[in-house]
């Protein structure tokens, strides 16, 4: 398939032919038309289940639920395991999403915000004892921050009695995983996956799922722990699911290479921060700076934009006070080296 325009928005993400060829694939084969209940159903399910849990190398103490959205596994995090009080690290506009749905389910929500543009001084957080959820959005697609896993880790451990909650809805996929840095770990899959949007993900560990069940708040029944679990044992899920992204995330799980992807991301942020270009990182920490969606800041963003566009490639906007400061350029597995080595090109003309 030839792209008219090869978009590096931050998501959803460029689609590439694998993800292409296994959308033929489960269209053709008549997968969405079985039941979500039928054999059928549970044996893709199951591969594509086992199949992550295989190729991104989740442990075995960790449970992996459905979710409609990143956006929905907020939510339901936050209902099933914090009863009074939680903490937020904010540091850009997703970050901040996670923070305000807590609030606005009426919980004691504390914040620690950091402006766009600026390192988190994560030391300085003054964390109470009796928190009972910290959250953490590992790449802020908004500020082009992401967090070393061992300040995860540290904050972690530094905070026994309080789970930890990872959002990596744009570095899950592109990526490998520190999973002892955290108890929850949430995303989606139209970014580094390199999915159509509509497929969430939930994985979270043993103490997390403990917790869940011996809370018992008022929530829904299809959003209670108890009930993902239980429907996870036949690979299922209590409302009807995204059949279409289930079954596409079975074939793409099936040759999928964490090393060597985790590799391609590394080199390829490597050439983009280094590049010989008039512009400079948002984040000048490099320890902090964003593999997969890096932000750049230029003199006259209209012309880069223009510039991009007449070679067929679309950059990523940055937002508010930065939108004409700058733009960020999504590096997702689906954009090539040679698509990056292209983009550049055009760039210095």
């Amino acid at each position: 398939m030839e792209y008219k325009l090869i978009s590096f928005n931050a998501g959803p993400s460029y689609i590439g032919e694998k993800t292409l060829n296994a959308l033929r694939e489960v269209i053709a084969s008549g997968f969405l038309s079985a039941s979500h209940r039928s054999p059928e159903f549970t044996a893709v399910s199951k591969e594509a289940i086992e199949g992550l849990r295989k190729q991104m190398q989740i442990p075995d103490d960790f449970h992996i639920f459905y979710q409609n959205s990143s956006t929905i596994a907020w939510d339901t995090v936050i209902q099933n395991v914090v009863e009074k009080n939680s903490f937020h690290f904010v540091c850009g506009e997703f970050s901040r999403r996670f923070y305000q749905t807590a609030v606005d389910l009426g919980l004691n929500a504390m914040i620690f915000d950091t402006p766009i543009g600026e390192q988190v001084e994560w030391e300085k957080a003054v964390i109470p004892s009796n928190t009972e959820l910290i959250t953490i959005t590992h790449n802020e697609t908004r500020s082009g921050i992401m967090w070393p896993f061992e300040v995860i880790k540290a904050i972690k451990t530094r905070n026994p009695n309080s789970l930890v909650a990872v959002d990596v809805c744009s570095s899950f996929g592109g990526m490998k995983m520190d999973w002892e840095a955290a108890d929850i770990w949430l995303g989606s899959v139209q970014k580094c996956l390199s999915m159509p949007a509509g497929l969430g993900y939930l994985i979270i560990n043993s103490k997390a799922l403990e917790k869940g069940l011996r809370l018992n708040k008022k929530m829904p029944k299809w959003r209670r722990f108890e009930t993902l679990f239980d429907q996870m044992k036949r690979y299922q899920i209590y409302e009807t699911p995204n059949s279409l992204a289930i079954g596409c995330l079975a074939i793409l799980m099936r040759d999928f290479d964490l090393e060597a992807t985790d590799k391609e991301t590394r080199r390829k942020s490597d050439f983009l921060y280094h590049a010989d270009l008039d512009w400079e990182p948002l984040i000048k920490d490099e320890t902090w700076q964003s593999i997969t969606t890096p932000h750049f800041l230029v003199d006259d963003v209209a012309q880069w934009h223009k510039k991009a566009l007449d070679a067929n490639f679309q950059l990523g906007s940055m937002y508010g006070d930065f939108a004409n400061k700058g733009f960020r350029i999504a590096n997702f597995p689906s954009h090539t080296y040679e698509i990056m080595q292209a983009l550049v090109e055009a760039l210095k003309k």
